[in-house]
């Protein structure tokens, strides 16, 4: 997969990184509500660090590439260790994207999710996803940018291609194999403050 990508930026600062999430996510009301009336937390910084603190992101090193063909690039990532994405699929962290939309449940879902759908149509003009590495298995699993993954995956599906004004980039760290038992540990903790 990693031939489908040109770098842009070696050995980026996390912070940096998360910069642009924040700009994505930090001040949508959905997002917030997300982060502090289900999950609990104070705000939304603090959930979605706690979601990656088991990866130590801060200590990894970050490189960041343009997707040459994202409509093959994105639908053919690893849905990445997220609980609610998860229990759709007969088996955890084993399923593409495109591989997903297979099953009823995730197929069904993307169908009717109102986010999914609006990102179909309007997908974002600037696009920065988030994403592991793993050494051993050779895969490119998702951690943030789930649903406009699974928008460009669903309209491939369709055969409905999204047409991108620009080349979506993404931002990837390595896991090494020592490493490996953090995504599954991820879906157990899950992203709710239980303190």
């Amino acid at each position: 997969m990693l031939e489908n990508l040109s770098i842009i930026r070696e050995n980026v600062d996390f912070e940096d990184i998360f910069d642009i999430w924040r700009s994505h996510e930090g001040s949508n009301p959905d997002w917030i509500y997300c982060a502090t009336k289900i999950n609990g937390w104070p705000d939304w910084d603090s959930w979605r660090r706690y979601m990656l603190s088991l990866l130590k992101p801060e200590k990894q090193t970050w490189n960041i590439y343009e997707i040459n063909d994202a409509n093959t690039f994105i639908p053919d990532m690893q849905i990445g260790p997220f609980e609610k994405w998860q229990e759709m699929l007969p088996e955890e962290n084993k399923y593409t994207f495109l591989e997903a939309l297979e099953f009823e449940n995730f197929n069904n879902f993307a169908k009717s999710s109102e986010k999914i759908q609006d990102i179909i149509k309007n997908f974002p003009k600037k696009t920065q996803l988030m994403a592991v590495y793993d050494e051993l298995t050779k895969k490119i699993i998702c951690i943030e940018g789930t649903h406009r993954s699974a928008a460009v995956a669903y309209a491939k599906k369709i055969e409905k291609p999204i047409s991108f004004n620009s080349k979506p980039k993404i931002a990837i760290m390595v896991l090494k194999e020592m490493d490996r038992g953090v995504v599954k540990e991820m879906i157990a903790r899950g992203g709710k403050n239980r303190e």
